[in-house]
């Protein structure tokens, strides 16, 4: 299959960038697009069975793109509903969103003609993979707050304000704490070389707590950790039942105990990463998210035919 991607190039992790990855350990073409420099009808100069499509949506040139070739299937990634989405009905097949659940939103297009599914994230065992490398870092955490508040004052600050632990901080600044942008592919080294990834979500991303109250979302961290043979702490009670129990589930009250404990103590560390990656590597990287679109794909359009 031939495969357009379009997304960003400015995030430092784009989401449909990454879903190349995953079409191409498959044996997919895949061409990407970053959206600041292309738009769709980029898609007539070449013969694609896909284009997988997030950015501004122009209807005249979707419909350039389906007279040029009727037989394309175009898929669009959102993660809420735009009043001009409409228009796009013949246009594109279905939309998809990152979200691991939220039955409302899928309510809401359904009512609008279409379809909805869930393609949650997962990691990239390409940049992320177990080093065995020395533990130079007590605790580590890579990420951002320009997401809103997220506990960074109960998760976070109590760890890197602690004397007895050697932190290590990207994607911020605080107090001497001055490395404000990882570089994606640099971030396997860290993850392997700290003892603990702390790993903590925007309230938004949790049950009862999103926009709408029934989304429900994880951070790539998770994914990306567990491929990197690394030790994890994470709120988030999914990421605790995808993993089996292999990413250990802390809250506000027992959060520095468990970094605490699994500092120093390297066997059960060590037995729960390793677990961890065999679930992450088998389950969770965009290989398998991506046989998991297709399967989607494939009976979309069976029950398109039949329907």
């Amino acid at each position: 299959m031939k495969i357009a991607i379009f997304d960003t190039n400015s995030h430092p992790t784009p989401i449909l960038k990454e879903w190349g990855y995953g079409f191409l350990d498959l044996g997919h073409n895949v061409d990407f697009y970053p959206i600041q420099e292309y738009n769709i009808t980029v898609c007539l100069n070449g013969e694609y069975d896909l284009i997988v499509y997030v950015g501004d949506m122009n209807v005249q040139m979707f419909e350039q793109v389906k007279k040029n070739n009727p037989n394309i299937k175009i898929i669009c990634a959102t993660d809420q509903l735009q009043p001009h989405f409409y228009q796009f009905k013949g246009l594109v097949e279905f939309f998809i969103t990152t979200q691991h659940e939220c039955p409302n939103l899928v309510k809401q297009f359904n009512e609008i003609g279409f379809s909805l599914y869930h393609i949650p994230l997962a990691g990239n065992n390409h940049l992320f993979y177990p080093t065995h490398t020395e533990k130079h870092y007590d605790v580590c955490f890579i990420g951002t707050l320009g997401h809103g508040y997220r506990g960074e004052d109960i998760f976070l600050y109590p760890l890197l304000n602690n004397p007895k632990y050697k932190c290590y901080l990207a994607g911020m600044q605080y107090k001497q704490y001055n490395i404000p942008f990882l570089p994606y592919d640099q971030a396997n080294v860290i993850r392997n070389a700290s003892k603990v990834n702390i790993n903590f979500h925007v309230a938004y991303q949790h049950r009862g707590k999103g926009i709408p109250a029934d989304r429900v979302d994880l951070n790539q961290s998770v994914y990306n950790i567990a491929l990197a043979g690394a030790f994890q702490i994470c709120d988030h009670e999914l990421a605790y039942e995808l993993f089996d129990g292999n990413v250990v589930l802390g809250n506000s009250d027992n959060w520095q105990d468990l970094v605490e404990y699994y500092i120093n103590n390297d066997d059960a560390r060590n037995d729960i990463a390793k677990r961890s990656y065999d679930i992450a590597i088998t389950k969770h990287t965009w290989k398998a998210r991506m046989n998991e679109f297709l399967t989607i794909l494939e009976k979309h359009e069976h029950n398109s035919i039949h329907n």
